[in-house]
């Protein structure tokens, strides 16, 4: 199985407002969504091997599997995961997931915004 690699949460959190105003995946950022989960354990995510009531799966589990699914549908469809310089909704996203998808491109938006 591909593993993804993991997002740092200090570095998730500075996009927090942008997903918000944009209102990029509520269920994550939710009371009981992956983000939260992943803020409660202070970003350590070998503490998420604990079940999700929902589906039985683990969070890192559901992470793959949200991961492996959008990802995989942007490069289909050729989707752009900067706009101007900015990241996407579909980064975005992969963001609240723990996932970057292009790390040198988010550095530069941070370095540029001074997030």
């Amino acid at each position: 199985m591909k593993t993804y690699k993991k997002m740092k949460l200090s570095k998730i959190e500075k996009f927090i407002p942008m997903m918000e105003k944009q209102k990029v995946s509520p269920v994550a950022r939710s009371k009981r969504g992956f983000l939260t989960k992943l803020q409660s354990v202070k970003g350590d995510y070998n503490k998420l091997g604990i079940k999700n009531k929902k589906t039985g799966a683990t969070w890192m589990d559901t992470r793959h599997n949200f991961i492996k699914r959008h990802y995989n549908q942007a490069l289909k469809n050729k989707e752009k995961f900067f706009i101007d310089e900015k990241p996407s909704r579909r980064t975005l996203a992969l963001y609240a997931w723990g996932f970057d998808p292009w790390p040198k491109e988010t550095n530069k938006y941070i370095r540029k915004l001074k997030l």
